[in-house]
């Protein structure tokens, strides 16, 4: 029982079967291992990861309200207030920085390219998408 998370990880990261072995083309001494004979140095955080413009869990649930709000209304303009009235409280900063201007923009391309969820978040935090 207890060694399940390091079974699920090395799962998660071996080629069972006939599918690809996703370390196929990296050097060897960058291939992924294990080591129990000495401590390994921890990777250095990404500049990505470390910036604070991403989404945390109740900001995803408020744009996904908000997302299919309009989508049901057909049009992803609105306002802070009408975003309150549909979702609850909006955190003011949440508004100015990120969800008017996807809400904003998602409006301009209605029509030219398909209105999904993962094109609106991609306009909320565009670092985030690689």
């Amino acid at each position: 029982a207890l060694n399940a998370p390091f079974a699920l990880f090395i799962y998660r990261y071996s080629a069972p079967g006939e599918e690809e072995d996703p370390e196929l083309f990296e050097d060897e001494d960058r291939k992924f291992r294990l080591s129990h004979t000495a401590p390994v140095v921890p990777p250095l955080e990404t500049a990505a990861s470390l910036d604070a413009t991403f989404l945390n869990r109740n900001e995803v649930v408020v744009a996904h309200k908000l997302f299919n709000h309009c989508l049901s209304t057909g049009g992803f303009g609105m306002s802070h207030s009408e975003a309150e009235a549909v979702v609850g409280p909006v955190d003011q900063n949440l508004w100015i920085d990120k969800l008017h201007r996807a809400l904003d923009a998602t409006e301009d391309e209605r029509g030219v390219s398909r209105t999904t969820f993962t094109s609106f978040l991609k306009r909320i935090c565009p670092k985030a998408s690689g």
